[in-house]
């Protein structure tokens, strides 16, 4: 009986060897590390999984502390947890970190069981799988998802039937519904009304074909605003092919869009007055062209300035500027109808488009509403303006065929209205190309001669009707052309003033006078102070003083001996500042004279205020002093008032013994005229400074 008890326990171990041969085998097959630890921290068993994962061989790990693959700095926590999973615990699943054989740490999940063999020894089964990588995708899952949430553009998931999914933070912050506040909506809670049903059907065609959709939409906020986002949807596709998400990113781009709009308002529009520019202007006559050509109708052109604009500006600010130019245009537009184009086209230059007009007569009706209206008076400041305005008028098809004949016919028919002082308007001709030609002709002479010096100054004295002593003289410009000689300043001035020239050929005559002044002074002649013109041009000119005061300073003058001569026109223009530059050239020690006076209607309120030494009695009155009453009662009321006012007054223009008598008995102060001298170069006028009161005669019989 023992010898077969003995056979049967051999049969028994041999059965069992074999079979944990076979189980030892198939562990080694398994895609999973498989250890088995005993109670004292030794690895009993490790398969070939589990040296692959960390990098060990078998017989390195057998027999050995499990620790061996265990960070130093975590022995004791870990050996600890061992033990009493030994002893209180039957299985555990978690996450854990081990250490390879070089030194690298990795990310495992592991299953630990207690198990008990015949002998009742406790082991520890420990199955891992290495999720290293599976550790990476989801941190960097967690960075993408982090970095989703944060970004500035917006995000949104649906699912293959629209229904939200997932939506970022920046669309709570652009659209204002809350993040949970979406999801498990669909798209439509967004929707504005700005677009046909047909819209979004293409949107839907488009993305369930399995296409990608752009474009910026007009969506509407929590609070009902609206905002423009430039999205793209993008189908996310499955293994089988079958759409299964879909992906809108977008930019809110409502900041945008309003800047684009504003920027496209400002090419197209005046900022100041609000009606079109003049880039829109020029679009619109060649529109308006293309369709009068097929319309086989007419156009009429107008382009139109405010006379002396700058003056406002210049008196009442920039502001109340502004405030005249969107009068202006609002009387215009409601003049001439919404039908018709009104723009604004250059600093005070407006332009009108008119319509259907047929003949020149159709046109008329409207410049008679125009001028009626500019010519209202404006209330700037508590005081009442009354505008004028120059309009220069082209037809389409008569006087030019496409926008920049137009233009041009139309601007030079106003550049013939601003020259004239009585014609508020003036059609385009064809003489005043010709015209126009000249003008530009004369401006590059006037050009020329400025650069050679060919101005020049002749003066012309004036006395004391009582003593028969000079009084001074008068510097007038003349232009000595090389081919043409000395040329009458009526011919030049104009063209000079209408230029801007006038500033920089005012500037040489009074840089040329003092350098006279000094000549004479270095040479002993007596002195007597010189007149010196100043055109409306220059007047307004901010450099004026400047220019002045660097002459005087250049010869060593006594300002005093300068006389400046300001038309009564020009002196009337705009008051405030009048008063402030005769105040400033007053206290410099310059004498100022009001020229061609009796022709401006000046207020006697005003003349009374302003630091004036001289009324020059216009010529028209002195022609005819001797024949005419009424000029005779002019004369003697400008003098009774000037003498008044402690004013003096030259008599401009004598010519006969008779005026002079006249004047002399109406008490008239200082005369001037070729009774006397006609204007002379200075190498004649040399001859009678030092003239006296005994020889007179015999000077005017010589002259």
């Amino acid at each position: 009986m023992g010898g077969l008890q003995r056979n049967k326990d051999e049969n028994h171990t041999n059965l069992y060897s074999n079979s944990l041969e076979v189980l030892l085998k198939i562990l080694d097959t398994i895609e999973m590390g498989i250890c088995v630890i005993d109670e004292a921290g030794k690895f009993v068993y490790v398969n070939d999984e589990y040296c692959k994962i960390n990098g060990y061989q078998k017989e390195e790990l057998t027999g050995k502390l499990f620790l061996a693959v265990i960070h130093p700095n975590n022995h004791e926590k870990v050996l600890q947890n061992h033990y009493d999973f030994m002893k209180y615990k039957e299985i555990v699943s978690e996450e854990s970190i081990i250490r390879c054989k070089d030194g690298k740490n990795i990310n495992v999940s592991i299953i630990m069981k207690k198990i008990k063999d015949l002998d009742n020894n406790y082991y520890k089964v420990v199955s891992i799988k290495d999720v290293t990588k599976n550790k990476k995708l989801e941190l960097e899952m967690k960075k993408f998802m982090m970095a989703v949430g944060q970004t500035v553009d917006w995000i949104v998931i649906t699912n293959k039937n629209g229904i939200i999914e997932y939506a970022n933070d920046s669309v709570e912050r652009i659209t204002g519904y809350k993040v949970e506040e979406v999801i498990g909506k669909d798209p439509s809670i967004w929707k504005s009304d700005k677009y046909p049903s047909e819209f979004y059907k293409k949107m839907w065609d488009t993305i369930l074909s399995g296409k990608p959709y752009r474009n910026i939409i007009i969506n509407r906020k929590k609070n009902k605003q609206l905002f423009y986002l430039d999205q793209s949807i993008s189908p996310l596709k499955n293994e089988n092919g079958e759409i299964s998400y879909f992906v809108s990113t977008g930019k809110d781009i409502t900041e945008n869009k309003r800047l684009e709009d504003k920027l496209n308002y400002v090419s197209q529009y005046d900022i100041i007055t609000g009606i079109p520019n003049r880039s829109a202007f020029f679009r619109g006559i060649t529109q308006e062209i293309n369709n009068a050509e097929l319309e086989e109708k007419a156009l009429a052109i107008i382009i139109m300035d405010i006379n002396k604009f700058i003056f406002i500006n210049e008196t009442f600010g920039i502001e109340s500027g502004d405030m005249v130019l969107k009068i202006i245009a609002n009387r215009l537009t409601e003049t001439v109808g919404r039908e018709n184009l009104v723009a604004r086209i250059g600093g005070d230059e407006f332009g009108v488009i008119l319509k259907g007009v047929k003949n020149p007569g159709d046109v008329f009706i409207h410049i008679d509403k125009i001028l009626k209206v500019i010519e209202k008076p404006i209330n700037i400041k508590e005081q009442e303006i009354v505008l004028a305005m120059s309009m220069g008028i082209a037809m389409y098809p008569n006087d030019g065929e496409n926008t920049k004949q137009i233009l041009s016919r139309a601007e030079i028919a106003l550049s013939q209205a601003r020259r004239s002082e009585s014609i508020k308007y003036m059609f385009y001709g064809n003489h005043m190309n010709e015209d126009a030609k000249n003008f530009l002709l004369m401006e590059n002479k006037l050009l020329k001669a400025l650069k050679n010096n060919e101005f020049v100054v002749f003066y012309q004295p004036y006395y004391d009707l009582r003593t028969h002593e000079l009084e001074g003289l008068e510097a007038l410009v003349r232009w000595n052309d090389k081919e043409k000689g000395i040329i009458s300043p009526g011919v030049f001035i104009p063209i000079l003033e209408e230029t801007g020239l006038i500033k920089e050929v005012g500037r040489q005559i009074v840089w040329m006078v003092c350098k006279q002044l000094r000549e004479w002074l270095d040479r002993g002649f007596p002195i007597v102070p010189i007149a010196i013109n100043l055109s409306p041009v220059q007047f307004r000119d901010n450099n004026l003083l400047k220019g002045i005061m660097d002459s005087i300073e250049e010869f060593d003058l006594d300002p005093s001996l300068i006389v400046f001569e300001i038309t009564e026109s020009t002196f009337m223009q705009d008051i405030a500042i009048t008063y402030e530059l005769l105040k400033t050239m007053k206290k410099y020690g310059f004498t100022i004279s009001i020229d061609d006076f009796g022709t401006g209607y000046s207020s006697l309120s005003y003349l009374k205020k302003f630091p004036v030494d001289h009324l020059k009695i216009d010529l028209s009155f002195i022609r005819d002093i001797t024949k005419d009453i009424d000029d005779k009662a002019i004369v003697n009321a400008i003098i009774s008032m000037a003498h008044h006012l402690n004013l003096k007054t030259i008599a401009e223009g004598i010519e006969e013994e008779e005026q002079l008598r006249e004047l002399f008995h109406l008490k008239c102060d200082i005369g001037q005229g070729y009774y006397w001298s006609k204007p002379v170069p200075p190498e004649m006028v040399e001859s009678f400074l030092s003239v006296t009161t005994e020889n007179i005669n015999l000077y005017k019989e010589n002259n």
